[in-house]
């Protein structure tokens, strides 16, 4: 049976339809699932290499592919470990171990991601050091002299880093929102900045997509004023915190408004009423403040 497996793929030269070509293939095909179920059937003991596979195990064992990587929670490259793989963490700041090699204390740039969070980071130091460790506390050591490999058995030889200080410019995830109309949500959110500190939000912006719109808001970085760009369900950009300039002119019954950057004005007619004023703006909108 595994004859056909040997023949090599038919020479589609000789037929010149598609079709011909797509049929030909089919039969190969189905030749080779044959001779791949009767392979699989007829194994036994006394046909399958067991001296080929006991040396392929070993050949894992030795770079630790086994030992380490799918044992451990731990991923290791040659100069270290290139992530915190687990079924919930991910880290690429690889270049922590790197860098202490090659006395740079230059920052480092990452990605993290665990639970529902996708962080982009940004680290730097002062260059002061520390023994690297994995997320539980175990501490790293280098296998051999020439730092080409690690682990957390005790060799005598730490896996030394510089001490990082971490900012996270940038960050998606699921986050809860206050829509306009009031109701909360739980959607994702695009985060930008670091922030200043002054509050949890100051110097920072966010963007997210709701069922009626999407929003954009920039927190001040005294924490104190948030300008946002709202894209309506119905067609309308609202600006929030928008500069303009403002005329009224009493006699004429208009209030002149041309928002920065805007080549247009927006003439809102004013009219008196007993009880205060009526705004109506061009799209027939009217808006009353009265008075007390």
């Amino acid at each position: 049976m595994l004859f056909g497996a040997d023949s090599g793929l038919p020479n589609l030269s000789r037929y010149t339809t598609s079709e011909e070509k797509l049929r030909v293939l089919e039969n190969y095909l189905l030749l080779l699932l044959e001779n791949l179920r009767y392979t699989l059937r007829n194994l036994t003991p006394d046909n399958f290499n067991q001296q080929e596979l006991s040396a392929w195990v070993d050949t894992l064992r030795a770079g630790q592919v086994v030992a380490e990587t799918i044992i451990t929670r731990e991923l290791y490259s040659q100069y270290g470990a290139i992530a915190d793989l687990t079924v919930d963490s991910l880290r690429t700041d690889w270049k922590r171990a790197v860098n202490y090699l090659e006395e740079d204390t230059s920052p480092i740039h990452y990605i993290t991601i665990h639970d529902e969070e996708i962080s982009l980071c940004t680290a730097t130091t002062d260059g002061t050091s520390t023994q690297q460790l994995e997320r539980n506390g175990q501490c790293y050591w280098w296998t051999d002299a020439a730092c080409t490999q690690m682990t957390t058995e005790d060799t005598g030889l730490p896996v030394t880093v510089y001490c990082y200080r971490e900012l996270v410019k940038a960050q998606f995830c699921f986050a809860p929102v206050k829509l306009a109309n009031g109701a909360d949500a739980v959607m994702p959110v695009l985060t930008f900045g670091a922030g200043t500190g002054a509050t949890a939000q100051a110097g920072k912006g966010y963007v997210y997509k709701h069922t009626t719109g999407m929003d954009l808001h920039y927190h001040t970085s005294d924490g104190r004023n948030i300008a946002s760009v709202c894209f309506q369900d119905d067609g309308f950009v609202d600006w929030s915190a928008r500069r303009a300039s403002v005329h009224v002119d009493t006699q004429k019954g208009c209030i002149t408004v041309t928002p920065e950057g805007s080549a247009q004005p927006i003439s809102i007619a004013c009219r008196q009423q007993e009880d205060g004023l009526a705004l109506t703006w061009p799209d027939g909108a009217v808006f009353t403040v009265t008075t007390s």
